[in-house]
């Protein structure tokens, strides 16, 4: 309406390194708690020991941040996907280390409101990519695309039910190979 910018609050400190938090290469979802931040490098400290196995999540009032910090390896990634059901779970696949350039493929599905990711391990999950779009169709999550093992474009992807009793992925044959696309 004012065509304003309006600055967020500061990030909270970054108990490793005593300066304010900070992220590159990550990934970020809004949801009902608000925007969840996961992934990335701190851009000085390259390594699977840095801060890119926390999560961070920015209050729906945009007034403050919580930091989870040393969170599962699983979260040590980036040039992953991330989507949000857009209440409160977060999905996120593939990508890759810090210290391995070939891609990863693990499923990990983070609740919003109290930070707890958590290894979803279910049959059939798509070939390892970085790179890859995710959206969330109202029921399921959908990944396509990606750079593979070999830096190839991949071919397909998959659908993921995050049903919590029989999480299942669907491989569907899909389109031409496509990477970086949005």
């Amino acid at each position: 309406v004012t065509d304003t910018w309006t600055a967020l609050a500061s990030t909270p400190m970054d108990p490793n390194s005593g300066r304010l938090f900070a992220r590159t290469g990550h990934k970020a979802v809004w949801t009902t708690a608000g925007m969840i931040v996961v992934g990335g490098s701190d851009g000085v400290n390259n390594s699977d020991q840095n801060f890119n196995r926390s999560i961070i999540r920015l209050a729906p009032d945009l007034s403050t941040w919580t930091l989870v910090s040393n969170g599962p390896l699983e979260l040590g990634r980036f040039d992953h996907s991330l989507e949000s059901d857009g209440d409160r779970l977060v999905f996120l696949w593939g990508g890759q280390t810090q210290t391995d350039s070939d891609p990863i493929g693990s499923t990990v599905l983070i609740d919003a409101a109290t930070l707890v990711a958590t290894r979803v391990t279910a049959a059939g999950e798509p070939e390892a990519a970085r790179n890859a779009t995710a959206v969330w169709t109202g029921r399921e999550f959908i990944v396509w695309g990606g750079t593979g093992a070999g830096s190839e474009p991949l071919p397909g992807g998959g659908r993921f039910e995050p049903d919590p009793v029989n999480p299942r992925w669907t491989l569907p044959t899909g389109p031409a190979a496509a990477e970086l696309h949005a």
